[in-house]
């Protein structure tokens, strides 16, 4: 009888230490899978607020490359008479806010379209 308690007890002993083991890989693997979506989920947020702030800095800027280009045609045209579509374009592919500032510049010592690089 105390043969068959031992071995009940050795028993009741190994379903312990393998149910634990065996809890212990459930759970990491259950807790990766959880861990992943719950990383995912976060890293969306995440992503739209720096998306939104980088849209908006990059909006600024470029709203100010606007900006600038049409104080500029404006400017000239006041002093020039109206720009040639060459002239339009070259200024509309100038994406440097400060090459546009320095174009403005230029323009108080020009004399026409023309003295305008």
């Amino acid at each position: 009888m105390e043969l068959l308690t031992r071995w009940g007890r050795d028993i009741k002993e190994e379903g312990r230490v393998l149910g634990r083991e065996e809890g212990k890989i459930v759970g990491r693997e259950e807790g990766k899978i959880v861990g992943r979506e719950e990383g995912k989920v976060v890293g969306r947020e995440e992503g739209k607020v720096l998306g939104r702030e980088e849209g908006k800095v990059l909006g600024r800027e470029e709203g100010k490359e606007i900006g600038a280009r049409e104080l500029l045609l404006s400017i000239g045209e006041h002093r020039f008479g109206p720009p040639s579509k060459s002239v339009i374009a070259r200024i509309y592919k100038i994406r440097d806010l400060q090459k546009l500032k320095e174009l403005a510049v230029a323009m108080l010592n020009s004399t026409s379209w023309a003295d305008i690089h």
